[in-house]
């Protein structure tokens, strides 16, 4: 079954204690250690060069293998996905637009924030949509498009909807009731004191009321 929860490790701008590879690494590592796999994970390091990008991403995969993480629980965000092919990609609303979703051959989940978007999406291979934001993200100055705008984009998918923007394991399960497939959160982990703890409660919320909603596999 597609776990219901996305961790995004924003390399970028992620609450860590220094900007650096190492410390980036090291709270991949804490992910990775989770005792059972049972999320996704996208590795987003998008504000450094490109050969930086893809060095920094053969160490992440290198840890994931070292660790016995799943490597097809892993979706790599790449303005360049063909550099990467094996892997699953997560492509961003303008990939979308430029019509990289029908060009690749691997696996990918799609970014969007659109009507329009979203129903561009429904006609690609992808596995699963994220829609954003649906509350006020600590980590933009844009505002949330609200659970009634994602009831409606629930309702009109075929594809499974991961809600992201301002996720609270509280919200989550709100996001779940409004027809989310499941949650994508990037602060509410990365800035958590106790890493694992964060996800045991997100999973906890995401992972309620199964046997009564539709239930996707790959």
């Amino acid at each position: 079954m597609l776990p219901r929860l996305y961790i995004v490790a924003n390399y970028s701008y992620e609450a860590l204690e220094e900007d650096s590879v190492d410390s980036w690494l090291k709270y991949l590592v804490r992910l990775y250690s989770y005792p059972e796999p049972s999320f996704l994970l996208q590795l987003r390091a998008k504000r450094i060069a490109l050969l930086e990008r893809i060095e920094l991403y053969r160490q992440a995969l290198e840890l994931a293998e070292e660790h016995q993480f799943p490597r097809n629980y892993i979706y790599l965000n790449s303005e360049q996905p063909t550099l990467f092919e094996g892997c699953a990609h997560h492509l961003s609303q303008k990939q979308l637009e430029l019509g990289l979703a029908h060009k690749t051959n691997s696996p990918f989940a799609i970014s969007t924030h659109d009507q329009l978007s979203l129903t561009d999406a429904q006609t690609t291979e992808a596995s699963f949509l994220v829609y954003s934001p649906v509350f006020k993200p600590s980590t933009k100055q844009v505002e949330g498009l609200g659970l009634e705008a994602l009831r409606s984009v629930c309702k009109h998918s075929s594809k499974p909807i991961f809600a992201l923007g301002g996720i609270s394991p509280a919200r989550a399960q709100l996001c779940r009731q409004a027809g989310a497939y499941g949650a994508a959160v990037l602060s509410g982990v990365s800035r958590a004191k106790d890493t694992h703890q964060a996800i045991e409660e997100y999973l906890f919320s995401v992972n309620s009321g199964d046997k009564n909603v539709r239930q996707h596999t790959w």
